[in-house]
């Protein structure tokens, strides 16, 4: 049981590093905090 626990902390370990690199070579997870910062104000308009 030991065994499969290092299993996991190493899986955990190498997903992280990855999720790291694909965050940093995408940028559309920008574009897409701009576009959703512009629907904000428009709603505080119509209010």
């Amino acid at each position: 049981m030991e065994h499969g626990d290092a299993s996991c902390v190493l899986g955990a370990d190498r997903p992280t590093a990855e999720t790291t690199d694909q965050e940093s070579d995408d940028p559309s997870c920008d574009e897409i905090a701009i576009e959703y910062r512009q629907p904000e104000p428009d709603v505080e308009s119509l209010s």
